[in-house]
């Protein structure tokens, strides 16, 4: 079963009394103690520290967004049992919007109900990276986490995005992954 999740980029002044994102769907695996995990050492790892060059890449590049990000180009080689073996082929695409799915454009900026539960939201200005929550404002599960299935789940004046951890990329240590979800 799918963790759809947010890959977005912090723009300022786009909304009243909320924080407003711009970026991309993420559909498989986006819990923390995965997606969060995996953004966090792409940025560290393949992209140096550059934020920016990493949120052209996740975003800019990739608007039809992802079915399970990642940063290894096709045809990537590793050692496996004793040989080398094509990691991802031409056939095992990632995004959604390159090879064979070449799908439209598809932007998120949070206010929509597609069973996201949970959300990367990166503050270039700061170089921060913010894990968010899916959570229900209201009733009898008000600061749950809110798992919803495109548009069956819990309604935008029941739930909201709730940051569960917030750090700076370039001067914080990474979080514990496991404990955030």
């Amino acid at each position: 079963m799918s963790t759809r999740s947010m890959i977005v980029r912090i723009v300022k002044g786009e909304q009243k009394d909320r924080m407003a994102f711009k970026g991309v769907y993420h559909h498989w695996d986006g819990y923390p103690s995965w997606l969060g995990a995996e953004l966090y050492h792409a940025i560290k790892n393949d992209f140096h520290g550059d934020l920016s060059a990493f949120l052209k890449y996740a975003i800019d590049d990739h608007p039809a967004g992802w079915s399970s990000f990642i940063v290894r180009c096709p045809d990537t080689q590793i050692k496996q049992h004793d040989k080398t073996v094509t990691a991802f082929g031409p056939d095992d695409q990632h995004c959604f919007c390159h090879g064979w799915r070449s799908e439209e454009a598809c932007a998120v900026d949070g206010t929509e109900d597609n069973g996201m539960e949970y959300g990367y939201a990166f503050d270039e200005a700061s170089g921060e990276m913010l894990i968010l929550d899916r959570v229900y404002h209201s009733g009898e599960f008000q600061g749950k986490h809110a798992i919803g299935a495109f548009g069956c789940g819990p309604s935008d004046d029941k739930a909201g995005w709730k940051v569960i951890h917030r750090f700076n990329l370039a001067t914080d240590p990474a979080p514990n992954w496991d404990k955030l979800g």
